[in-house]
């Protein structure tokens, strides 16, 4: 029997019923932010603090130019500087006289004021520590040390109550800038106060073998030897330059481009353990200047200007002459 002309054939159809469906939050997810938002809005108000303490304040890094930094202002003196640290003489302001920026930390950091007026000087640097002078270089009030990157604020002041006069502030990297000594930066007052001493500051050899040099020299160090020793004493060049020198610089040193870092060093040849100096002339008239006392003498900096340096090599001792060599390189602790 045919099945032709028939209802086709279909399986049931199956109706599915939608149930309502209930969105459910897991709240412990945001615990964790919960608790974190205070934490972040305080790291974010100690940001803006900090950025509007250094609003206006003089931005220093290491190897600044020119060297020294020089600002300018006037004394006040209407408190006594007891109240901002017990140590601390004299009288100053109501406010900082200046704020200073440190971008980087500072190995070795000297500020000093000079003015008409007897002043005195009070630093506070970026942990909170106090440093205070009143008569460090004669009348001028100078503070100096290792200055770790940060706020820094600077009071200058005067020894009575009510001084008021205007003062220049200077701010450097090298140790033998001072009151009258290198803090002019200029040639003819470097080369007035070598020649007192006697000291060929004109030459342009040095009694042994000297050196030309342009950035990425190799090989990197190279070394000069020499004889240390001679008999004028550079004590007088002020700051940290002491020893026995010779009138002629022992080397010459040549810079035909500009280097971002270079080290000088002196070690005694052999076992010897004489006490060495060395003393560094710039083209600018500044003197550099380092004694072995404790270890060997070096002078680094972080800009060193094409020219020529004169380099005296000495003895702490008199009347002695000590074979060295002398170390120069643009890699940071080469030694």
């Amino acid at each position: 029997m045919s099945n032709l002309g028939s209802p086709a054939q279909h399986p049931p159809v199956r109706v599915l019923r939608t149930l309502p469906c209930e969105l459910r939050t897991d709240r412990s997810m945001h615990r964790p932010l919960v608790r974190a938002l205070p934490v972040l809005v305080a790291l974010l108000l100690t940001h803006a603090s900090a950025r509007a303490q250094l609003e206006g304040a003089v931005h220093l890094r290491t190897g600044f130019i020119p060297d020294p930094a020089v600002l300018e202002g006037r004394a006040s003196a209407t408190r006594p500087a007891s109240e901002l640290a017990s140590a601390c003489t004299g009288f100053v302001g109501t406010s900082p006289s200046h704020v200073l920026a440190l971008d980087t930390r500072f190995g070795y950091l000297r500020l000093f004021a000079t003015a008409d007026v007897d002043l005195v000087l009070a630093v506070r640097n970026a942990r909170g520590e106090w440093l205070c002078s009143d008569d460090r270089f004669g009348p001028h009030p100078a503070v100096e040390g290792l200055f770790p990157a940060g706020r820094v604020e600077v009071w200058i002041g005067g020894k009575t109550l009510g001084t008021s006069g205007d003062y220049q502030l200077r701010i450097t990297e090298t140790r033998s800038v001072r009151p009258g000594i290198g803090e002019a930066s200029t040639w003819d007052e470097g080369e007035a106060l070598a020649r007192d001493l006697g000291l060929e500051v004109e030459a342009t050899e040095g009694s042994h073998e000297g050196i030309r040099l342009q950035r990425g020299f190799l090989p990197d160090p190279r070394t000069l030897a020499g004889a240390a020793g001679g008999p004028i004493d550079a004590t007088s060049l002020g700051g940290t330059c002491r020893g026995h020198i010779s009138a002629r610089p022992t080397h010459a040193i040549t810079l035909r481009s500009d280097f971002d870092f270079l080290q000088l060093w002196v070690d005694a040849e052999g076992d010897r353990e004489e006490e060495l100096t060395i003393i560094v002339l710039t083209p600018q008239g500044r003197f550099l200047c380092d004694v072995g006392t404790r270890e060997v003498p070096d002078v680094a900096a972080d800009a060193w200007p094409e020219g020529l340096y004169r380099v005296w090599v000495g003895t702490l001792a008199e009347d002695t002459t000590e074979p060295y060599r002398l170390g120069v390189s643009e890699i940071r602790r080469v030694r």
